[in-house]
């Protein structure tokens, strides 16, 4: 799926092909669409693809992930999203000063997103902290 991403957002010469299959991934992603574009702007290799694509490809994730973001807006329950904090911090060491600004920006809805009230939920917790997440103290695989 990465991969698929990554071209999709590189074919700038066939933008409707490119529409299709951003629209199709984000679809078959729902809710999870945040934590795959975290990972697509975490975890493009360059030694599959060139500099050029690979910054191009974290800065439509990290735009993909700030309208995803503002999106979150307006909804009534509102989601605590403190996971997607580090993966953020971590491309901001990206040499691509324009990458380095859209992960600001991503930052800057954050902020906007968590005054939105008291959160209900932390988003993906269990996805990116694993299902013993919440019990420190116990290996992960200790049967309770």
């Amino acid at each position: 799926m990465a991969t698929i991403y990554a071209l999709a957002n590189a074919a700038s010469t066939l933008p409707l092909l490119s529409a299709y299959l951003l629209r199709a991934l984000f679809i078959s992603l729902k809710g999870d669409a945040l934590v795959f574009l975290a990972g697509a702007w975490s975890s493009v290799s360059g030694d599959i693809i060139s500099i050029e694509t690979r910054a191009r490809t974290q800065l439509a994730a990290l735009a993909h992930a700030s309208a995803f973001l503002i999106a979150q807006e307006g909804t009534q329950g509102s989601i605590d999203f403190q996971t997607i904090v580090p993966p953020i911090l971590a491309v901001l060491e990206s040499p691509s000063q324009s990458v380095r600004a859209a992960a600001v920006q991503c930052i800057s809805v954050l902020g906007r997103v968590s005054q939105a009230g008291k959160p209900k939920a932390v988003y993906a917790f269990d996805t990116i902290y694993g299902t013993h997440s919440g019990k420190p103290n116990q290996p992960p695989g200790a049967l309770s």
